[in-house]
Protein backbone atom coordinates (compact mmCIF):
# COMPACT_ATOMS: atom_id res chain seq x y z
CA UNK A 1 0.00 0.00 0.00
CA UNK A 2 1.86 3.08 -0.84
CA UNK A 3 2.87 5.89 1.46
CA UNK A 4 3.88 9.30 1.06
CA UNK A 5 7.07 10.48 1.50
CA UNK A 6 8.05 14.60 2.22
CA UNK A 7 10.97 17.02 1.51
CA UNK A 8 13.14 18.45 3.66
CA UNK A 9 16.46 19.94 4.67
CA UNK A 10 18.39 18.71 7.47
CA UNK A 11 20.38 20.91 9.51
CA UNK A 12 23.74 20.94 11.14
CA UNK A 13 24.00 23.18 14.18
CA UNK A 14 27.20 24.11 16.01
CA UNK A 15 28.90 22.36 18.93
CA UNK A 16 30.70 23.96 21.31
CA UNK A 17 34.52 23.11 21.14
CA UNK A 18 36.94 22.81 17.98
CA UNK A 19 33.78 21.31 15.91
CA UNK A 20 30.82 23.23 16.25
CA UNK A 21 29.90 26.69 17.40
CA UNK A 22 26.92 25.90 19.28
CA UNK A 23 25.81 23.07 21.70
CA UNK A 24 22.74 21.20 21.10
CA UNK A 25 20.60 18.31 22.96
CA UNK A 26 19.17 15.14 21.48
CA UNK A 27 15.97 15.94 21.08
CA UNK A 28 13.17 13.59 19.95
CA UNK A 29 12.62 14.18 16.03
CA UNK A 30 9.18 15.28 15.02
CA UNK A 31 7.48 13.92 11.86
CA UNK A 32 6.87 17.48 9.52
CA UNK A 33 4.75 18.34 6.26
CA UNK A 34 4.23 21.87 5.25
CA UNK A 35 0.65 21.34 6.71
CA UNK A 36 -1.42 18.90 8.65
CA UNK A 37 -3.65 17.82 5.72
CA UNK A 38 -1.25 16.52 2.64
CA UNK A 39 -2.74 16.34 -0.88
CA UNK A 40 -2.65 13.60 -3.02
CA UNK A 41 0.91 13.61 -5.55
CA UNK A 42 2.36 16.55 -3.44
CA UNK A 43 5.75 17.14 -3.05
CA UNK A 44 7.40 19.03 -0.65
CA UNK A 45 10.45 20.39 -0.56
CA UNK A 46 12.19 21.26 3.20
CA UNK A 47 15.71 23.29 4.28
CA UNK A 48 18.03 23.60 7.33
CA UNK A 49 21.02 25.59 6.98
CA UNK A 50 24.07 25.51 9.69
CA UNK A 51 27.57 26.50 9.93
CA UNK A 52 30.39 24.48 10.82
CA UNK A 53 33.46 25.61 12.79
CA UNK A 54 35.35 22.63 11.07
CA UNK A 55 34.47 19.05 9.74
CA UNK A 56 33.34 16.96 11.75
CA UNK A 57 34.63 13.31 12.25
CA UNK A 58 31.61 11.70 11.22
CA UNK A 59 28.18 13.02 10.44
CA UNK A 60 25.09 10.30 10.25
CA UNK A 61 21.76 11.58 8.69
CA UNK A 62 18.40 9.22 8.83
CA UNK A 63 15.72 10.14 7.04
CA UNK A 64 12.29 9.05 5.66
CA UNK A 65 8.88 10.13 4.68
CA UNK A 66 5.78 8.91 3.44
CA UNK A 67 6.15 7.84 0.68
CA UNK A 68 9.28 9.54 -0.75
CA UNK A 69 12.33 11.11 0.31
CA UNK A 70 15.26 12.06 -1.91
CA UNK A 71 18.07 13.48 0.36
CA UNK A 72 21.12 16.20 -0.44
CA UNK A 73 24.08 17.63 1.41
CA UNK A 74 25.36 21.11 -0.24
CA UNK A 75 24.14 20.61 -3.44
CA UNK A 76 25.21 17.04 -3.68
CA UNK A 77 22.28 14.00 -4.04
CA UNK A 78 23.63 11.54 -1.00
CA UNK A 79 20.28 9.44 -0.58
CA UNK A 80 17.05 8.22 -1.25
CA UNK A 81 13.94 5.93 0.03
CA UNK A 82 10.69 5.37 -1.46
CA UNK A 83 9.49 3.37 1.52
CA UNK A 84 8.79 5.16 4.77
CA UNK A 85 9.51 1.75 6.73
CA UNK A 86 13.15 1.61 5.24
CA UNK A 87 14.66 5.00 5.97
CA UNK A 88 18.15 6.30 4.13
CA UNK A 89 20.81 6.21 6.47
CA UNK A 90 23.87 7.93 5.14
CA UNK A 91 27.39 8.94 6.59
CA UNK A 92 27.51 12.40 4.87
CA UNK A 93 30.95 14.27 6.69
CA UNK A 94 32.57 14.09 3.50
CA UNK A 95 30.07 16.41 2.29
CA UNK A 96 30.17 19.12 4.82
CA UNK A 97 32.63 21.95 5.08
CA UNK A 98 33.91 24.49 7.80
CA UNK A 99 31.78 27.40 7.23
CA UNK A 100 28.06 27.29 5.49
CA UNK A 101 26.21 24.20 4.89
CA UNK A 102 22.36 23.10 4.31
CA UNK A 103 20.98 19.61 3.98
CA UNK A 104 17.58 19.47 2.35
CA UNK A 105 14.93 16.58 1.73
CA UNK A 106 12.55 16.84 -0.89
CA UNK A 107 9.49 14.49 -0.43
CA UNK A 108 6.21 13.28 -2.27
CA UNK A 109 2.80 11.75 -0.81
CA UNK A 110 1.48 9.46 -3.76
CA UNK A 111 -1.95 9.21 -1.35
CA UNK A 112 -3.29 9.53 1.92
CA UNK A 113 -1.16 11.10 5.07
CA UNK A 114 2.29 12.25 4.62
CA UNK A 115 5.24 13.09 7.04
CA UNK A 116 8.45 13.11 7.29
CA UNK A 117 10.91 12.61 9.90
CA UNK A 118 14.95 13.28 10.12
CA UNK A 119 18.16 13.26 12.35
CA UNK A 120 21.55 14.59 11.40
CA UNK A 121 23.54 12.93 14.38
CA UNK A 122 27.31 14.49 14.55
CA UNK A 123 30.65 13.11 16.01
CA UNK A 124 33.54 15.50 16.49
CA UNK A 125 37.23 14.39 16.71
CA UNK A 126 37.15 13.96 20.22
CA UNK A 127 34.30 11.29 20.13
CA UNK A 128 31.29 14.00 21.30
CA UNK A 129 27.90 13.64 19.63
CA UNK A 130 25.15 16.00 19.21
CA UNK A 131 21.88 15.40 16.83
CA UNK A 132 19.87 17.91 14.99
CA UNK A 133 16.35 16.73 14.48
CA UNK A 134 13.33 17.78 12.37
CA UNK A 135 11.02 20.15 13.70
CA UNK A 136 8.26 22.77 13.51
CA UNK A 137 11.86 25.09 12.64
CA UNK A 138 12.22 22.84 9.43
CA UNK A 139 11.39 25.75 6.71
CA UNK A 140 9.70 24.47 3.61
CA UNK A 141 8.79 25.80 0.02
CA UNK A 142 8.60 25.84 -3.55
CA UNK A 143 10.79 23.85 -5.77
CA UNK A 144 13.61 26.33 -7.26
CA UNK A 145 16.77 26.79 -8.76
CA UNK A 146 19.60 25.89 -5.90
CA UNK A 147 17.09 25.37 -3.61
CA UNK A 148 19.27 22.52 -2.14
CA UNK A 149 22.50 24.50 -1.55
CA UNK A 150 24.44 26.18 0.40
CA UNK A 151 23.45 30.63 -0.13
CA UNK A 152 19.84 29.73 -1.50
CA UNK A 153 17.37 32.78 -0.51
CA UNK A 154 14.66 30.74 1.87
CA UNK A 155 13.70 33.93 3.76
CA UNK A 156 10.10 33.67 2.22
CA UNK A 157 9.91 29.86 3.04
CA UNK A 158 7.80 29.37 6.17
CA UNK A 159 7.81 26.53 9.20
CA UNK A 160 6.88 23.50 9.06
CA UNK A 161 3.56 21.96 10.69
CA UNK A 162 4.48 19.35 13.47
CA UNK A 163 2.48 15.97 13.20
CA UNK A 164 3.76 14.09 16.59
CA UNK A 165 7.16 12.94 17.81
CA UNK A 166 8.82 9.63 16.29
CA UNK A 167 6.80 6.56 17.85
CA UNK A 168 3.47 8.09 16.43
CA UNK A 169 1.40 5.78 15.06
CA UNK A 170 1.13 5.11 12.14
CA UNK A 171 4.42 5.09 11.41
CA UNK A 172 6.19 4.27 14.72
CA UNK A 173 10.27 4.23 15.19
CA UNK A 174 11.75 3.63 12.16
CA UNK A 175 14.85 4.63 13.12
CA UNK A 176 15.50 1.51 15.93
CA UNK A 177 17.90 -0.64 14.12
CA UNK A 178 18.52 1.56 10.58
CA UNK A 179 21.78 0.73 9.43
CA UNK A 180 23.60 2.72 6.88
CA UNK A 181 22.32 2.52 2.99
CA UNK A 182 19.00 1.94 4.55
CA UNK A 183 16.76 -0.80 3.63
CA UNK A 184 17.19 -2.55 7.17
CA UNK A 185 19.25 -5.83 7.43
CA UNK A 186 19.37 -8.70 5.38
CA UNK A 187 18.75 -12.92 6.60
CA UNK A 188 22.04 -14.38 7.16
CA UNK A 189 22.62 -17.05 4.65
CA UNK A 190 23.15 -19.94 6.78
CA UNK A 191 19.44 -18.90 8.11
CA UNK A 192 18.15 -19.98 4.73
CA UNK A 193 16.38 -23.34 4.33
CA UNK A 194 17.80 -25.45 0.66
CA UNK A 195 17.78 -28.52 -0.66
CA UNK A 196 20.56 -30.83 0.04
CA UNK A 197 23.70 -29.85 -1.91
CA UNK A 198 23.00 -25.86 -2.10
CA UNK A 199 24.82 -23.63 -0.35
CA UNK A 200 23.42 -19.69 -0.61
CA UNK A 201 26.12 -16.94 0.02
CA UNK A 202 25.86 -12.88 0.23
CA UNK A 203 27.11 -11.55 -3.23
CA UNK A 204 26.58 -7.84 -2.60
CA UNK A 205 23.98 -6.01 -0.48
CA UNK A 206 22.73 -3.05 -2.00
CA UNK A 207 22.93 0.44 -0.19
CA UNK A 208 19.81 1.79 -0.80
CA UNK A 209 20.36 5.07 0.00
CA UNK A 210 22.60 5.28 -3.00
CA UNK A 211 21.40 2.76 -5.47
CA UNK A 212 17.71 2.55 -4.46
CA UNK A 213 15.70 -0.89 -4.07
CA UNK A 214 16.40 -3.34 -6.72
CA UNK A 215 13.11 -5.19 -8.44
CA UNK A 216 14.24 -6.46 -11.28
CA UNK A 217 16.87 -8.69 -12.36
CA UNK A 218 18.79 -10.64 -15.07
CA UNK A 219 21.73 -12.61 -16.44
CA UNK A 220 24.23 -11.41 -19.47
CA UNK A 221 26.25 -13.47 -21.62
CA UNK A 222 29.32 -12.79 -19.76
CA UNK A 223 28.10 -13.79 -15.97
CA UNK A 224 27.07 -10.78 -15.31
CA UNK A 225 23.56 -9.21 -13.87
CA UNK A 226 21.76 -6.43 -14.84
CA UNK A 227 19.32 -4.75 -12.12
CA UNK A 228 17.47 -1.83 -11.69
CA UNK A 229 16.29 0.18 -9.36
CA UNK A 230 12.70 0.76 -8.94
CA UNK A 231 13.08 4.47 -9.50
CA UNK A 232 16.54 4.54 -11.23
CA UNK A 233 19.21 3.51 -12.89
CA UNK A 234 20.46 -0.08 -14.06
CA UNK A 235 23.75 -1.58 -12.19
CA UNK A 236 25.65 -4.13 -13.86
CA UNK A 237 26.99 -6.67 -11.48
CA UNK A 238 30.44 -8.86 -11.63
CA UNK A 239 29.63 -11.31 -8.75
CA UNK A 240 32.35 -12.34 -6.64
CA UNK A 241 33.85 -15.97 -6.96
CA UNK A 242 32.50 -18.83 -5.00
CA UNK A 243 33.24 -18.33 -1.32
CA UNK A 244 35.07 -14.55 -1.79
CA UNK A 245 34.87 -11.94 -0.05
CA UNK A 246 31.09 -9.84 -1.18
CA UNK A 247 33.36 -6.72 -1.43
CA UNK A 248 35.19 -8.18 -4.42
CA UNK A 249 32.09 -8.19 -6.30
CA UNK A 250 31.93 -5.16 -8.75
CA UNK A 251 28.67 -3.10 -8.99
CA UNK A 252 28.54 -0.50 -11.73
CA UNK A 253 25.89 1.84 -13.06
CA UNK A 254 25.19 1.55 -16.54
CA UNK A 255 25.40 5.19 -18.45
CA UNK A 256 21.95 4.32 -20.91
CA UNK A 257 18.63 6.39 -20.96
CA UNK A 258 16.92 3.16 -19.48
CA UNK A 259 15.95 2.56 -15.88
CA UNK A 260 12.89 2.27 -13.39
CA UNK A 261 12.56 -1.31 -14.95
CA UNK A 262 10.17 -3.80 -13.29
CA UNK A 263 11.37 -6.43 -16.10
CA UNK A 264 14.68 -7.42 -17.75
CA UNK A 265 15.71 -10.07 -20.25
CA UNK A 266 18.33 -10.55 -21.98
CA UNK A 267 17.69 -11.91 -25.50
CA UNK A 268 18.95 -11.95 -29.18
CA UNK A 269 22.05 -9.77 -28.53
CA UNK A 270 19.81 -7.20 -26.84
CA UNK A 271 18.62 -6.20 -22.94
CA UNK A 272 14.73 -6.12 -23.33
CA UNK A 273 13.87 -3.58 -20.57
CA UNK A 274 9.90 -2.79 -19.00
CA UNK A 275 10.75 0.75 -17.88
CA UNK A 276 7.69 1.89 -15.30
CA UNK A 277 7.62 5.54 -14.94
CA UNK A 278 9.35 9.17 -16.52
CA UNK A 279 12.65 7.45 -15.97
CA UNK A 280 13.11 7.25 -20.07
CA UNK A 281 11.92 10.77 -21.83
CA UNK A 282 10.08 8.54 -24.02
CA UNK A 283 7.63 7.37 -21.42
CA UNK A 284 6.42 3.66 -19.76
CA UNK A 285 7.10 0.95 -22.42
CA UNK A 286 9.07 -1.84 -23.78
CA UNK A 287 12.36 -1.01 -25.21
CA UNK A 288 15.47 -2.86 -26.71
CA UNK A 289 19.25 -2.40 -25.59
CA UNK A 290 22.06 -3.05 -28.19
CA UNK A 291 25.65 -2.38 -28.25
CA UNK A 292 26.03 -2.13 -31.80
CA UNK A 293 30.15 -0.95 -31.96
CA UNK A 294 30.97 -4.00 -29.04
CA UNK A 295 32.54 -1.89 -26.75
CA UNK A 296 30.49 -3.61 -23.67
CA UNK A 297 28.44 -0.53 -23.35
CA UNK A 298 24.77 0.26 -24.99
CA UNK A 299 24.64 2.63 -27.50
CA UNK A 300 21.17 2.10 -29.34
CA UNK A 301 17.99 2.28 -27.21
CA UNK A 302 14.83 1.57 -29.48
CA UNK A 303 11.21 1.58 -28.18
CA UNK A 304 9.32 -1.50 -29.24
CA UNK A 305 5.88 -0.23 -27.57
CA UNK A 306 4.71 1.95 -25.80
CA UNK A 307 2.40 1.03 -22.44
CA UNK A 308 0.32 3.05 -20.54
CA UNK A 309 1.13 2.78 -17.09
CA UNK A 310 2.95 3.12 -14.18
CA UNK A 311 4.11 2.28 -10.79
CA UNK A 312 3.22 -1.23 -8.98
CA UNK A 313 0.79 -2.41 -10.80
CA UNK A 314 2.19 -1.02 -14.09
CA UNK A 315 4.36 -2.94 -16.89
CA UNK A 316 5.73 -5.68 -15.16
CA UNK A 317 8.02 -9.03 -16.13
CA UNK A 318 9.89 -10.22 -19.19
CA UNK A 319 10.59 -14.26 -19.99
CA UNK A 320 11.37 -15.44 -23.17
CA UNK A 321 9.17 -18.38 -24.75
CA UNK A 322 10.33 -21.97 -26.08
CA UNK A 323 8.85 -20.77 -28.88
CA UNK A 324 10.83 -18.00 -29.12
CA UNK A 325 8.71 -14.84 -28.35
CA UNK A 326 9.43 -12.67 -25.30
CA UNK A 327 6.74 -13.05 -22.55
CA UNK A 328 5.04 -9.89 -21.07
CA UNK A 329 2.98 -9.09 -18.11
CA UNK A 330 1.44 -5.97 -16.80
CA UNK A 331 -0.99 -5.07 -13.69
CA UNK A 332 -4.53 -4.43 -13.71
CA UNK A 333 -3.77 -0.37 -13.49
CA UNK A 334 -1.98 -0.78 -16.99
CA UNK A 335 -4.06 -0.40 -20.51
CA UNK A 336 -3.76 -2.73 -23.03
CA UNK A 337 -2.07 -1.14 -26.21
CA UNK A 338 -4.40 -2.41 -28.54
CA UNK A 339 -5.01 -3.49 -31.32
CA UNK A 340 -3.03 -7.09 -31.24
CA UNK A 341 -2.24 -8.99 -33.96
CA UNK A 342 -4.02 -11.75 -32.55
CA UNK A 343 -6.12 -12.81 -29.52
CA UNK A 344 -5.78 -15.50 -28.11
CA UNK A 345 -8.67 -14.80 -24.94
CA UNK A 346 -11.90 -14.50 -26.76
CA UNK A 347 -12.54 -10.49 -26.76
CA UNK A 348 -15.71 -10.82 -25.59
CA UNK A 349 -14.48 -9.85 -21.76
CA UNK A 350 -17.52 -7.74 -20.22
CA UNK A 351 -18.30 -7.19 -16.25
CA UNK A 352 -22.16 -9.37 -16.20
CA UNK A 353 -22.34 -8.50 -12.17
CA UNK A 354 -25.43 -9.64 -11.02
CA UNK A 355 -25.78 -8.01 -7.22
CA UNK A 356 -24.68 -4.11 -7.02
CA UNK A 357 -20.56 -3.66 -6.97
CA UNK A 358 -19.26 -2.57 -3.72
CA UNK A 359 -15.98 -0.58 -5.02
CA UNK A 360 -13.14 -0.78 -2.26
CA UNK A 361 -13.68 1.73 0.22
CA UNK A 362 -10.61 3.18 0.31
CA UNK A 363 -10.37 3.93 -3.55
CA UNK A 364 -7.93 1.41 -5.17
CA UNK A 365 -9.15 0.32 -8.35
CA UNK A 366 -12.42 1.98 -8.35
CA UNK A 367 -14.01 2.43 -11.85
CA UNK A 368 -11.16 -0.63 -13.35
CA UNK A 369 -12.65 -2.92 -15.10
CA UNK A 370 -12.36 -5.82 -17.27
CA UNK A 371 -9.65 -7.34 -18.10
CA UNK A 372 -7.81 -6.73 -15.84
CA UNK A 373 -4.21 -7.60 -15.40
CA UNK A 374 -3.15 -9.22 -19.11
CA UNK A 375 -0.32 -11.15 -21.00
CA UNK A 376 1.10 -10.26 -24.08
CA UNK A 377 4.11 -11.74 -26.13
CA UNK A 378 6.12 -10.05 -28.77
CA UNK A 379 8.50 -10.99 -31.72
CA UNK A 380 12.57 -9.92 -31.48
CA UNK A 381 11.86 -6.77 -32.89
CA UNK A 382 8.45 -5.77 -31.87
CA UNK A 383 6.63 -5.97 -34.81
CA UNK A 384 4.42 -8.51 -34.04
CA UNK A 385 2.23 -8.38 -30.64
CA UNK A 386 -0.57 -11.31 -29.73
CA UNK A 387 -2.74 -11.06 -26.50
CA UNK A 388 -2.28 -14.27 -24.54
CA UNK A 389 -4.34 -13.84 -21.45
CA UNK A 390 -6.61 -11.90 -18.93
CA UNK A 391 -8.08 -11.39 -16.15
CA UNK A 392 -5.06 -10.83 -13.16
CA UNK A 393 -5.04 -8.31 -10.78
CA UNK A 394 -1.15 -7.80 -10.73
CA UNK A 395 0.69 -10.56 -12.01
CA UNK A 396 4.82 -9.48 -11.83
CA UNK A 397 6.51 -11.89 -13.30
CA UNK A 398 6.51 -15.23 -15.59
CA UNK A 399 8.56 -18.43 -15.52
CA UNK A 400 8.64 -21.28 -18.06
CA UNK A 401 9.10 -24.79 -16.91
CA UNK A 402 11.07 -27.37 -18.71
CA UNK A 403 8.12 -28.73 -20.94
CA UNK A 404 7.24 -24.72 -21.97
CA UNK A 405 4.40 -24.60 -19.21
CA UNK A 406 3.79 -20.89 -18.30
CA UNK A 407 3.60 -19.99 -15.11
CA UNK A 408 3.06 -16.65 -13.15
CA UNK A 409 2.35 -15.12 -9.52
CA UNK A 410 -1.04 -12.75 -8.57
CA UNK A 411 -1.27 -10.66 -6.05
CA UNK A 412 -4.23 -10.67 -3.48
CA UNK A 413 -6.50 -7.45 -2.63
CA UNK A 414 -5.20 -7.69 1.59
CA UNK A 415 -7.64 -5.41 2.26
CA UNK A 416 -10.41 -7.61 1.34
CA UNK A 417 -9.50 -10.81 3.44
CA UNK A 418 -12.44 -12.08 5.17
CA UNK A 419 -14.45 -10.84 2.60
CA UNK A 420 -16.56 -13.37 -0.05
CA UNK A 421 -14.91 -11.70 -2.97
CA UNK A 422 -11.49 -12.27 -1.41
CA UNK A 423 -8.94 -13.92 -3.70
CA UNK A 424 -5.29 -14.69 -2.00
CA UNK A 425 -2.37 -14.40 -3.36
CA UNK A 426 -1.74 -17.20 -5.54
CA UNK A 427 0.17 -18.99 -8.22
CA UNK A 428 -1.14 -19.76 -11.36
CA UNK A 429 -0.52 -22.04 -14.56
CA UNK A 430 -1.23 -19.82 -17.56
CA UNK A 431 -2.43 -22.00 -20.81
CA UNK A 432 -2.35 -19.98 -23.72
CA UNK A 433 -5.67 -17.73 -24.11
CA UNK A 434 -6.54 -18.21 -20.22
CA UNK A 435 -8.73 -15.87 -18.52
CA UNK A 436 -8.66 -15.74 -14.66
CA UNK A 437 -11.91 -13.04 -14.42
CA UNK A 438 -10.47 -10.71 -11.90
CA UNK A 439 -13.14 -7.95 -11.69
CA UNK A 440 -12.66 -4.83 -9.32
CA UNK A 441 -14.34 -5.14 -5.91
CA UNK A 442 -16.98 -7.10 -4.39
CA UNK A 443 -17.46 -8.42 -8.44
CA UNK A 444 -14.17 -10.64 -7.89
CA UNK A 445 -15.57 -13.96 -9.09
CA UNK A 446 -14.18 -16.80 -7.03
CA UNK A 447 -11.83 -19.37 -9.32
CA UNK A 448 -14.28 -22.39 -9.54
CA UNK A 449 -16.33 -20.03 -11.67
CA UNK A 450 -17.20 -22.16 -14.75
CA UNK A 451 -16.04 -18.88 -16.81
CA UNK A 452 -12.67 -18.33 -14.69
CA UNK A 453 -9.66 -20.40 -14.50
CA UNK A 454 -8.73 -21.48 -11.27
CA UNK A 455 -5.50 -20.96 -9.58
CA UNK A 456 -2.21 -23.53 -9.92
CA UNK A 457 -2.21 -23.11 -5.91
CA UNK A 458 -3.39 -20.71 -2.91
CA UNK A 459 -0.61 -19.06 -0.97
Amino acid sequence: MPRTLLTTSLALLAFSGAAFTAAYSAETPTWIWNSPNASNGQSVFFRKSFTLAEVPASAKIYATGDNHATVWVNGVQVGKTDEWKEPAVVEVAKHLKAGANVIAIEGKNDDGAAAMVAKLVLKDKAGMTSEIVSDASWKNGGKADGWEKPGFDDSAWKGSADLGKLGKDPWGDVFTGAKLGGGGSILAADQLTLPPGFKAEVVYTVPKGEQGSWVSLCADPKGRLIASDQNGALYRITPCAPGADPKTTKVEKLDVAAGSAQGLLWAYDSLYVTICGSYQKNGSGIYRLQDTDNNDSFDKVTKLKGIDGNGEHGPHGLALGPDGMIYFTAGNFTKMPEPFDTYLPPKIWQEDILLPRHWDANGHAKGLVAPGGWLARFNADGTKWDLVGIGYRNAYDLAFNLEGDLFSWDSDMEWDMGAPWYRPTRATHNPLGADFGWRSGSGNPPGWFADSLPPLMDI
